[in-house]
Protein backbone atom coordinates (compact mmCIF):
# COMPACT_ATOMS: atom_id res chain seq x y z
CA UNK A 1 0.00 0.00 0.00
CA UNK A 2 1.35 3.41 -0.98
CA UNK A 3 0.55 6.31 1.33
CA UNK A 4 0.89 10.04 0.78
CA UNK A 5 3.38 11.74 3.09
CA UNK A 6 1.43 14.50 4.90
CA UNK A 7 4.51 16.67 5.39
CA UNK A 8 4.62 17.27 1.63
CA UNK A 9 0.94 18.24 1.47
CA UNK A 10 0.77 20.45 4.52
CA UNK A 11 2.79 20.99 7.67
CA UNK A 12 6.29 22.34 7.10
CA UNK A 13 5.65 24.01 3.77
CA UNK A 14 7.82 21.93 1.44
CA UNK A 15 6.68 23.20 -1.94
CA UNK A 16 9.52 22.22 -4.28
CA UNK A 17 9.22 19.59 -6.97
CA UNK A 18 10.43 16.19 -5.78
CA UNK A 19 13.45 15.46 -7.96
CA UNK A 20 14.69 12.31 -6.24
CA UNK A 21 14.11 9.92 -3.36
CA UNK A 22 16.82 7.70 -1.86
CA UNK A 23 16.22 5.21 0.92
CA UNK A 24 17.99 2.41 2.72
CA UNK A 25 18.55 1.11 6.21
CA UNK A 26 16.41 3.34 8.41
CA UNK A 27 16.94 6.56 6.46
CA UNK A 28 15.05 8.38 3.70
CA UNK A 29 16.51 11.26 1.68
CA UNK A 30 14.32 13.50 -0.50
CA UNK A 31 15.70 16.03 -2.98
CA UNK A 32 13.50 18.99 -3.86
CA UNK A 33 14.11 21.22 -6.86
CA UNK A 34 13.08 24.86 -7.21
CA UNK A 35 14.13 25.73 -4.60
CA UNK A 36 16.94 23.23 -4.13
CA UNK A 37 16.59 21.51 -0.76
CA UNK A 38 17.77 18.22 0.71
CA UNK A 39 15.36 16.73 3.25
CA UNK A 40 16.00 13.73 5.44
CA UNK A 41 14.28 11.69 8.12
CA UNK A 42 14.51 8.41 10.00
CA UNK A 43 16.78 6.86 12.61
CA UNK A 44 19.53 9.16 13.85
CA UNK A 45 21.30 7.41 16.73
CA UNK A 46 24.67 7.63 14.94
CA UNK A 47 24.13 11.02 13.30
CA UNK A 48 23.44 9.48 9.89
CA UNK A 49 20.85 12.17 9.10
CA UNK A 50 23.54 14.86 8.98
CA UNK A 51 21.48 17.31 11.01
CA UNK A 52 24.20 17.95 13.58
CA UNK A 53 21.91 16.96 16.43
CA UNK A 54 23.45 15.26 19.45
CA UNK A 55 21.33 12.83 21.48
CA UNK A 56 20.41 14.39 24.78
CA UNK A 57 18.04 13.49 27.57
CA UNK A 58 17.86 11.25 30.62
CA UNK A 59 18.21 8.07 28.59
CA UNK A 60 21.56 9.26 27.19
CA UNK A 61 23.34 11.49 29.68
CA UNK A 62 21.23 11.36 32.83
CA UNK A 63 20.03 14.92 32.24
CA UNK A 64 16.80 16.50 31.10
CA UNK A 65 16.44 18.80 28.15
CA UNK A 66 15.14 22.15 29.38
CA UNK A 67 12.94 23.92 26.78
CA UNK A 68 13.50 27.21 28.63
CA UNK A 69 17.24 26.94 28.10
CA UNK A 70 18.16 28.97 24.96
CA UNK A 71 20.51 26.30 23.57
CA UNK A 72 18.01 23.49 24.13
CA UNK A 73 15.19 25.61 22.70
CA UNK A 74 17.27 26.26 19.56
CA UNK A 75 17.94 22.54 19.15
CA UNK A 76 14.26 21.75 19.61
CA UNK A 77 13.28 24.33 17.02
CA UNK A 78 15.81 22.88 14.58
CA UNK A 79 14.50 19.38 15.21
CA UNK A 80 10.77 20.12 15.21
CA UNK A 81 10.45 23.44 13.38
CA UNK A 82 8.31 26.43 14.26
CA UNK A 83 5.58 25.64 16.73
CA UNK A 84 7.74 23.00 18.40
CA UNK A 85 6.31 23.73 21.85
CA UNK A 86 2.82 22.89 20.65
CA UNK A 87 4.06 19.75 18.92
CA UNK A 88 5.83 18.64 22.07
CA UNK A 89 2.71 19.17 24.13
CA UNK A 90 0.51 17.48 21.55
CA UNK A 91 2.83 14.49 21.47
CA UNK A 92 2.71 14.33 25.29
CA UNK A 93 6.50 14.41 25.51
CA UNK A 94 6.40 16.88 28.37
CA UNK A 95 7.37 15.34 31.70
CA UNK A 96 7.45 17.29 34.98
CA UNK A 97 8.27 20.56 33.26
CA UNK A 98 11.20 19.16 31.31
CA UNK A 99 11.58 17.26 28.08
CA UNK A 100 13.32 13.94 27.61
CA UNK A 101 13.93 14.58 23.93
CA UNK A 102 14.15 11.79 21.39
CA UNK A 103 17.02 12.84 19.17
CA UNK A 104 17.31 9.30 17.80
CA UNK A 105 14.29 9.50 15.51
CA UNK A 106 13.17 12.23 13.12
CA UNK A 107 9.61 11.43 12.12
CA UNK A 108 9.09 14.24 9.60
CA UNK A 109 11.55 15.41 6.94
CA UNK A 110 13.98 18.14 7.98
CA UNK A 111 16.24 20.16 5.72
CA UNK A 112 20.01 19.60 5.82
CA UNK A 113 21.10 23.22 6.01
CA UNK A 114 24.63 22.40 4.85
CA UNK A 115 23.27 21.62 1.37
CA UNK A 116 20.96 24.62 0.98
CA UNK A 117 21.02 25.84 -2.63
CA UNK A 118 22.97 22.82 -3.87
CA UNK A 119 21.68 20.12 -6.18
CA UNK A 120 21.67 16.60 -4.80
CA UNK A 121 22.87 14.34 -7.61
CA UNK A 122 22.73 11.06 -5.73
CA UNK A 123 22.60 9.69 -2.20
CA UNK A 124 23.02 6.31 -0.54
CA UNK A 125 22.00 5.04 2.88
CA UNK A 126 23.88 2.30 4.72
CA UNK A 127 22.90 0.69 8.00
CA UNK A 128 24.04 3.67 10.06
CA UNK A 129 25.78 6.02 7.62
CA UNK A 130 24.82 8.16 4.64
CA UNK A 131 26.64 9.46 1.55
CA UNK A 132 25.61 12.53 -0.44
CA UNK A 133 26.83 13.49 -3.92
CA UNK A 134 26.10 17.20 -4.33
CA UNK A 135 26.78 19.68 -7.09
CA UNK A 136 27.53 23.36 -6.69
CA UNK A 137 27.68 26.06 -9.33
CA UNK A 138 30.97 27.74 -10.14
CA UNK A 139 31.79 30.95 -11.98
CA UNK A 140 31.58 30.67 -15.74
CA UNK A 141 28.69 28.25 -15.70
CA UNK A 142 30.71 25.21 -14.59
CA UNK A 143 29.79 22.85 -11.76
CA UNK A 144 31.75 20.94 -9.15
CA UNK A 145 30.66 17.67 -7.61
CA UNK A 146 31.57 16.76 -4.04
CA UNK A 147 30.86 13.77 -1.81
CA UNK A 148 29.89 14.23 1.82
CA UNK A 149 29.39 11.58 4.48
CA UNK A 150 27.99 11.33 7.99
CA UNK A 151 26.95 8.74 10.57
CA UNK A 152 28.74 5.76 12.03
CA UNK A 153 32.42 5.49 11.14
CA UNK A 154 33.48 2.49 13.20
CA UNK A 155 34.78 0.69 10.11
CA UNK A 156 36.01 3.76 8.24
CA UNK A 157 32.93 3.68 5.99
CA UNK A 158 32.76 7.48 5.82
CA UNK A 159 35.97 7.62 3.80
CA UNK A 160 37.48 10.31 6.00
CA UNK A 161 40.82 8.59 6.53
CA UNK A 162 40.11 7.47 10.09
CA UNK A 163 37.65 5.21 11.85
CA UNK A 164 37.61 5.86 15.57
CA UNK A 165 38.01 9.59 16.34
CA UNK A 166 35.16 10.31 16.30
CA UNK A 167 33.26 7.07 15.79
CA UNK A 168 30.12 9.05 14.88
CA UNK A 169 30.04 12.09 12.59
CA UNK A 170 26.80 14.04 12.99
CA UNK A 171 27.21 16.69 10.29
CA UNK A 172 28.10 16.12 6.62
CA UNK A 173 31.88 15.99 6.16
CA UNK A 174 33.58 16.44 2.81
CA UNK A 175 35.26 13.26 1.57
CA UNK A 176 38.54 14.88 0.56
CA UNK A 177 39.84 11.69 -1.09
CA UNK A 178 37.20 12.09 -3.82
CA UNK A 179 37.84 15.74 -4.61
CA UNK A 180 38.67 16.20 -8.27
CA UNK A 181 37.04 12.91 -9.22
CA UNK A 182 34.01 12.95 -11.53
CA UNK A 183 31.74 10.87 -9.35
CA UNK A 184 28.54 9.63 -10.98
CA UNK A 185 26.90 7.73 -8.10
CA UNK A 186 27.58 6.70 -4.51
CA UNK A 187 26.73 3.42 -2.80
CA UNK A 188 26.54 2.17 0.79
CA UNK A 189 26.59 -1.34 2.20
CA UNK A 190 26.13 -2.24 5.85
CA UNK A 191 29.48 -0.76 6.87
CA UNK A 192 31.26 0.07 3.63
CA UNK A 193 30.97 2.63 0.84
CA UNK A 194 31.82 2.95 -2.86
CA UNK A 195 31.80 5.60 -5.54
CA UNK A 196 31.16 4.98 -9.25
CA UNK A 197 33.07 7.38 -11.51
CA UNK A 198 31.82 8.73 -14.82
CA UNK A 199 34.56 6.80 -16.64
CA UNK A 200 33.34 3.53 -15.11
CA UNK A 201 35.96 3.29 -12.39
CA UNK A 202 35.03 2.32 -8.85
CA UNK A 203 36.61 3.74 -5.68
Amino acid sequence: TFLSVPAFRHGRGWHGRIAGVFAGGWTTVVHLDNPKQVLIGGYNRFGQLGLGLTPRGKEHYGEDVDPDDPEDAQNLQQLLGDGWREEVLDAREWANGSLAADWDNVHEPLEIQAFAGRRLVHAACGAFHTLFLVERDEAGGTTTREVFSCGSNDAGQLGLGHFDHPACVRSPNLVAALQGERVDKVFCGWDFSAALLEDGGVL
